[in-house]
């Protein structure tokens, strides 16, 4: 029943995608979107996450599979410097857009398999809005919304802490839909220390952000 759930709700993303209005706005920003990048406006992580970003002013942030660049636009608010990283080729070139539209001009864009072509330089923040449909990516789109077995989250606990500062930390969005507490086990099991800081109720599922450090 859990597979078919995922199977339904990756089609109800893309045909969501398909029908989206290419502009849209979030908070007191405009943004450009496209079928083949993910649309924040159409699900709710993204604006979860906006509305509990803790972002120190002069912090040097990360922004993980930025898709549409809406968080890095908003930490770019606080924050010295942002990268923003996607392994999607068009992701990036509608985050660039997008900073661009909203006159922001201290993002640094780069195209990275997680932190596979990131310099190796210490963050005081990591964003991470992740994928969490149990399903096999087949798109570039896919890597989007599916995380087969967890690899990518998995992943991403693993290496983060070497791309943190002393005192940095990283916070990242997730469904109940998608076992969060499996999720936040292991990153205990590998040393993070956990706080939740948002939850939000939606009809079908809970949505929740926490604060990982390590």
């Amino acid at each position: 029943m859990v597979k078919l759930r995922h199977i339904w709700l990756a089609m109800l993303i893309k045909m969501m995608q398909k029908i989206s209005p290419k502009e849209v706005v979030i908070g007191d920003k405009n943004y450009i979107v496209s079928e083949k990048v993910f649309n924040p406006k159409r699900f709710y992580t993204s604006e979860l996450m906006l509305a509990n970003m803790q972002i120190k002013e002069g912090s040097i942030v990360l922004d993980m599979g930025t898709g549409s660049g809406v968080l890095a636009i908003e930490a770019a608010k606080k924050a010295s410097v942002v990268f923003a990283a996607d392994i999607s080729k068009e992701a990036i070139k509608i985050a660039r857009e997008n900073a661009e539209l909203n006159g922001i001009n201290n993002i640094e864009f780069i195209q990275s398999d997680l932190f596979s072509s990131l310099p190796h330089i210490k963050f005081d923040i990591i964003l991470f809005n992740p994928p969490y449909l149990d399903l096999k990516p087949k798109s570039i789109f896919d890597y989007a919304i599916c995380d087969y077995k967890k690899r990518t989250i998995k992943r991403f606990l693993k290496e983060a802490k070497d791309y943190l500062k002393e005192n940095g930390h990283i916070e990242i969005a997730y469904s109940s839909i998608a076992d969060p507490y499996v999720v936040m086990e292991y990153a205990k099991n590998i040393g993070w220390k956990i706080e939740k800081i948002a939850e939000k109720k939606i009809p079908g599922e809970k949505l929740y952000v926490f604060k990982l450090i390590p």
